[in-house]
């Protein structure tokens, strides 16, 4: 019997991580990321598409593979009538559970300090200038 591990370091200890849960998330929202680009081919393969109209819009996506399915029941993505930028995100999963995310006092095209950028300077990195 071949089992997999993972591990992380964190404070200078290795600690045993969960698989699976933290790399799935991590690949939807990757496709999420590429949805907001106008990149549809991965997701297309993936999921299952429905759009609604009605306070906001709303794109929900259906996984198609079984296994995907069996973590996440629904991703919905819902977008501003008025600006179509994504106003919330809602993963739910089979068990009603769900994850939302909500994005509040958005800010399009502002000037960011450069520093936020300078990776030798820890103390940007544990603010939150965005």
């Amino acid at each position: 019997d071949r089992n997999v591990a993972k591990f992380r370091i964190e404070k200078g200890k290795m600690d045993k991580a969960s698989v699976g849960m933290e790399d799935l998330l991590r690949g939807v929202l990757g496709q999420i990321i590429s949805i907001l680009k106008g990149d549809f081919g991965n997701s297309m393969e993936a999921y299952n598409m429905e759009v609604f109209e009605g306070e906001n819009y709303l794109l929900r996506l259906l996984p198609k593979s079984e296994r995907m399915a069996e973590s996440i029941q629904t991703l919905e993505l819902y977008f501003d009538k008025k600006t179509l930028n994504m106003s919330q995100i809602i993963i739910r999963e089979p068990q009603n559970d769900f994850m939302k995310i909500i994005f509040s006092n958005q800010r399009i095209n502002e000037t960011l300090n450069n520093e936020l950028f300078n990776l030798e300077n820890p103390a940007y990195q544990t603010r939150a200038y965005y």
